[in-house]
C-alpha cells in the first residue's frame, strides 16, 4: 500500500517536471551595464516554445539599490515583415519579484494570428521582440534589446 501512494507521487511529480521541462526552443538576448547607485542594472528578453505556443519573457533588474520605477516596454511583431502583434505596451514596477526586480511573460495565445488566422499561439510562426528595460529614480539607466524565434 505505501509502496503503491510512493510510486503514484513519485511518477506525477516526473510528469510534472516533464511538462515543465518541454521546453522545445529558447533563444535569449541579455545585457547588463553599469547604474551608478543601483549597482549593476541587467535585462532578459527570451522566447521560448512549449506545446501550445510561443511565449517572451522579459525582465530587469538591479544589483545593489532598488530604483523607484521598473520600466519594461515591448513590441512583438512578425519576423519577417516587421507587423506589430502586440503594439507598444509600457509596464512599470510589474511582478515585482523583489524590491529590485520587474518581470513579464508575454503568452502569445492572447493574440491572433494574422498569417494563419487562427489563435494558434505562434507557435510554428517567427516572432521577433523588440524590448527596452529602464530603471528610475534620481538617475535612469537603460538597455535595449531584440530577440527572434
Amino acid at each position: 500500500m505505501i509502496k503503491s501512494k510512493l510510486r503514484k507521487i513519485i511518477t506525477l511529480s516526473m510528469a510534472a517536471m516533464s511538462t515543465i521541462a518541454l521546453v522545445i526552443n529558447t533563444y535569449a538576448a541579455t545585457g547588463s551595464k553599469p547604474a551608478g547607485e543601483y549597482g549593476t542594472l541587467n535585462a532578459n528578453n527570451n522566447i521560448c516554445v512549449n506545446d501550445f505556443e510561443k511565449i517572451v519573457s522579459l525582465n530587469v533588474s538591479t544589483t545593489d539599490k532598488a530604483a523607484e520605477k521598473y520600466i519594461i516596454k515591448y513590441n512583438v511583431v512578425y519576423a519577417d515583415t516587421g507587423r506589430s502583434i502586440t503594439g507598444d505596451v509600457e509596464l512599470i514596477n510589474i511582478n515585482m519579484l523583489s524590491p529590485k526586480k520587474s518581470y513579464e511573460d508575454v503568452e502569445m495565445h492572447h493574440w491572433k494570428n494574422a498569417i494563419t488566422g487562427n489563435s494558434d499561439g505562434f507557435k510554428y510562426t517567427e516572432i521577433k521582440a523588440y524590448s527596452t528595460h529602464e530603471v528610475r529614480g534620481d538617475y535612469s539607466y537603460v538597455i535595449y534589446l531584440s530577440e527572434k524565434l
